[in-house]
């Protein structure tokens, strides 16, 4: 990034990154996972932490970026990835999992009731998000809004991520993992409209992030606690790895595609409102499910 300026070394620079960067966290969270055992719903208690390292990014790069300008990205950027690397360093004598699932095993999984069917819902949601990760901060930019006043609405839906993941063992105790994933559902599909519809009124911005503690802080802990029906013990890490090969994987890709097509077309008005349909479709296949 810091080299070219060109599309195709781009865009080979973002495949390796995405290929590593991405095969970490299956296994980050199937060691969350088997090191809470039975405590699976307080799962959100630890992911908390990598959302207050957002919430300090976000509400301060922006700021930054307004003074020294988009081309120091990259140079504020690399010190957070040193940092990072060191420390996993510490992790790199961890012992792997006793059993190694083999290609029957994932075969099985795969079959197993209710799975392909909670794929496929991740997947659509994370369609949904390909907006909201590409152009989320164009889109504000285009309605008006300066650096710091995105940066201060990244910061807002951390912020009460941070909250909800704290809160989520209870929820989930007092509600259940499904009915939630539902409403978490329903609620993304009024976030990206309202996005869609109202991005140059800077209050109502600030009340859509706010659903981001639904949209994503519940949902995640919710799937997660759902993962850990569907993959027990030590088929946690195939588990994950399918789940972040349909979500991460094929809908982050056909969701960043499909608003890139959108936001060609009609700007960030058509790329929400494709993501609100594809956050429609999610919960129109999981409310069909079995019970």
């Amino acid at each position: 990034f810091t080299l070219t300026r060109s599309a195709l070394a781009l865009f080979a620079v973002m495949a390796c990154f995405g290929l590593f960067y991405n095969a970490v966290m299956p296994q980050f969270e199937a060691m969350t996972l088997a090191a809470l055992g039975p405590r699976s719903a307080d799962y959100g208690r630890i992911r908390v932490w990598g959302s207050v390292g957002f919430l300090l990014v976000a509400s301060t790069y922006g700021w930054v970026l307004d003074r020294l300008g988009n081309a120091a990205f990259p140079w504020i950027v690399l010190p957070l990835f040193v940092l990072m690397a060191a420390t996993a360093w510490p992790h790199r004598d961890d012992r792997p999992p006793e059993h190694r699932e083999t290609v029957e095993d994932a075969e099985h999984l795969w079959k197993r009731p209710g799975v392909r069917r909670f794929l496929l819902v991740a997947l659509l949601m994370q369609m949904g998000f390909g907006a909201f990760y590409v152009f989320y901060t164009l889109h504000l930019q285009a309605n008006g809004h300066s650096g710091t006043a995105i940066g201060a609405l990244w910061g807002t839906g951390v912020l009460i991520e941070i909250m909800m993941f704290w809160q989520a063992p209870r929820l989930i105790e007092r509600f259940g993992a499904q009915p939630l994933l539902a409403f978490c559902m329903g609620v993304t599909v009024l976030r990206w409209v309202v996005t869609a519809l109202f991005a140059s009124h800077l209050s109502i911005m600030f009340a859509a992030q706010l659903l981001h503690a639904f949209s994503f802080a519940i949902f995640h802990a919710c799937c997660m606690r759902q993962m850990s029906e569907f993959f027990p013990g030590k088929r946690a890490a195939a588990g994950q790895s399918l789940l972040y090969g349909f979500s991460s994987g094929v809908g982050g890709v056909l969701g960043a595609g499909l608003s890139a097509l959108m936001w060609e077309w009609g700007g960030g008005r058509a790329a929400f409102l494709a993501s609100s349909c594809a956050a429609a479709l999610a919960w129109l296949v999981y409310s069909l499910r079995r019970r």
